[in-house]
């Protein structure tokens, strides 16, 4: 029922200007007389009303008559105080020799971090060496791709931590985030499988970040079709903010799940792990300007687009 929740809210999005446009086509003739206008504007309200009408049944339907016979499952609240808050970190990079040895040094710098992985996806600079230098253990990943390396980053770091039970905190090495900010995410564990962050909190991110208005709406969008998708399960505003806190235990169970290696990885790892029934809560974090050059959407609306369409696409069909 939720994904019939979510194909009625996606199919009224679409017709919504249609119907506005047959209310304005009927207006019109009011004043300037057209018969073949009015027609067709009349036959647009009257298909887009009964499509309007067929998706508020189904929302009563679900609402109002089923659920009482096939309620919600009720909301429990996690709470599993973790002995071992140590943690594996894992960074992706590309081309970042410049700032790679920053991001680095400072999630090592924290006092929960065992060790930082870094995933060289065929960078053709000395991220590498840079990385190696700054203490990281460095894996390649031949496959091209934000997907692909971040796939590799968290088996890598799956591996590792596994042994010793430790958390996995998964980032992109492009110094957005800050180390800082693990005391939240460990904050919140307790109470779910994994955290992960938000950047719509305007109060934590700096005016030069990369999350521009149009980015900031489309990533709300995206957030909303999943929190629909799973219907009372959680709250979302954010699906491309890739500071993530999660369970050793959960991200085993969710990996075989992971199949997306493009740019539009980030909201796939949130409905893969909540497709296999684990918790997720979001928190805010300190989002700022990224260290060198943005290789993958960073601000660009336009170069977004396409992914962001791969991306509904995904969430309505896996």
């Amino acid at each position: 029922m939720t994904r019939s929740l979510l194909f009625s809210f996606l199919i009224g999005l679409i017709i919504a200007p249609f119907f506005a446009l047959s209310i304005a086509g009927i207006m019109f003739h009011a004043f300037f007389p057209n018969p073949q206008l009015f027609i067709l504007s009349v036959n647009v309200l009257v298909f887009s009303s009964m499509l309007y009408l067929f998706l508020a049944i189904i929302i009563f339907l679900r609402f109002f008559v089923l659920t009482p016979f096939f309620p919600l499952p009720p909301r429990k609240v996690k709470y599993d105080n973790l002995s071992n808050k140590r943690i594996t970190v894992c960074l992706t990079a590309y081309n970042d020799e410049e700032i790679i040895g920053h991001a680095v040094k400072d999630f090592k710098s924290h006092k929960l971090v065992e060790e930082v992985i870094v995933v060289d996806n065929n960078c053709k600079d000395n991220t590498a060496g840079e990385a190696k230098k700054a203490g990281a253990i460095v894996v390649k990943e031949p496959i091209q791709g934000f997907g692909a390396a971040s796939i590799r980053a968290l088996k890598t770091a799956l591996q590792k931590a596994k042994p010793k039970n430790n958390l996995i905190l998964f980032v992109e090495g492009d110094q957005t985030f800050i180390s800082k900010d693990i005391d939240k995410f460990v904050a919140y564990i307790d109470n779910a499988d994994m955290v992960i962050g938000t950047r719509t909190t305007k109060e934590l991110s700096t005016k030069d970040s990369q999350v521009t208005r149009p980015i900031q709406y489309s990533n709300l969008f995206l957030a909303k079709l999943i929190q629909i998708k799973y219907w009372g399960t959680l709250r979302l505003t954010d699906v491309g903010c890739s500071m993530r806190l999660i369970r050793p235990k959960a991200l085993e169970s969710s990996l075989p799940l992971f199949t997306v290696n493009g740019s539009a990885f980030s909201p796939h790892m949130i409905d893969m792990v909540l497709k296999k029934g684990f918790r997720v809560i979001e928190i805010p974090v300190y989002f700022k300007k990224r260290g060198g050059i943005s290789k993958g959407i960073g601000s660009d609306f336009i170069k977004g687009f396409p992914v962001g369409l791969e991306m509904i696409w995904n969430i309505m069909t896996q």
